[in-house]
């Protein structure tokens, strides 16, 4: 019995030992794994701060180049068809940023065309997005192919498909307190 007991004593502290072993183990690999984390955190940053760099540079060098096409050429181009440019340029980069999937930042104009897609069709109290202007807005007014939309309490107009709807406009509501006090007898004698 004894033989028993000295036996299961040194299982006992084996199985112990092998527990502290893989307590030990684990630890370390979960330190490891931190570790991992934050050096992928750290390259994840700095690869999202050059691409931010990348994407300004790039943005700036469209509106540089705008600008020479106008100051080149101001009659031949007109500035309906350099704002269509600049859209179109920067359109392009942001569809780049959306295959590859990183986030910027910003609003960009291709994550409003996509809720755009999902909100349906455009009428009278749709809000919607001016395409090369980035201007949000009501439409008030529909006339064949252009929309008359309210944006910051100016009117303008606008092809139709050049407006992206966002979805339909909260009804505007006004409130009103009224405080009532009961009236003095104001005709004493």
């Amino acid at each position: 019995m004894d033989k028993d007991l000295r036996a299961l004593e040194q299982e006992r502290r084996q199985l112990s030992q092998q527990r502290a072993a893989v307590v030990e183990s684990e630890k370390k690999l979960r330190g490891r794994e931190e570790s991992v984390r934050e050096r992928e955190e750290t390259f994840r940053r700095r690869l999202d701060t050059k691409l931010d760099d990348q994407l300004r540079d790039a943005r700036r060098r469209i509106d540089e180049v705008i600008e020479e096409l106008k100051n080149r050429a101001p009659r031949l181009v007109n500035t309906g068809e350099t704002g269509a440019a600049r859209s179109e340029a920067r359109a392009a980069i942001d569809s780049i940023v959306g295959r590859v999937g990183l986030d910027t930042g910003a609003t960009s104009s291709t994550t409003r065309r996509e809720a755009a897609e999902a909100a349906g069709p455009i009428e009278i109290g749709t809000r919607v997005v001016v395409g090369g202007l980035d201007l949000e807005g009501t439409i008030v007014e529909l006339r064949g192919n252009q929309a008359e939309i309210d944006v910051r309490g100016k009117r303008m107009r606008a092809k139709l498909k050049d407006c992206a709807p966002l979805g339909i406009a909260p009804p505007a509501t006004v409130r009103v307190n009224v405080d009532l006090q009961p009236a003095k007898d104001r005709c004493q004698n």
